[in-house]
């Protein structure tokens, strides 16, 4: 073998492809806000169901509340959080869909 061919095989060696998904820009975002919508759900869940849990177990210590501790200034407080984050979620899929609409038409 020549040392020519020796210097092109090690450069096809060295070659590394990086392969890419052909995605719409808009339907990119789109699902990864979607994405971001169904972690905070979760999420949000998880607290409401924590916080259920924390509030009909006396004596329960869990994130170092009590059932003493938790007024219902705090539960509303709770409460009021997640109907905000449900309603940011909320309006951030509307106006995805409008935008996405618009894009099509």
């Amino acid at each position: 073998e020549s040392l020519s061919t020796l210097r092109y095989a090690s450069r096809a060696k060295n070659i590394k492809n990086k392969p890419v998904v052909n995605e719409d820009p808009k339907d990119a975002k789109l699902r990864e806000h979607q994405e971001e919508i169904a972690r905070l759900k979760s999420l949000l869940s998880k607290m409401s169901s924590d916080a259920c849990a924390t509030n009909h177990v006396p004596g329960n210590t869990a994130n170092g509340l009590t059932e003493e501790t938790l007024t219902e200034g705090s539960r509303l407080k709770m409460s009021k959080e997640a109907n905000i984050l449900q309603a940011e979620a909320a309006a951030k899929m509307n106006q995805l869909r409008l935008d996405h609409q618009t894009t099509e038409e």
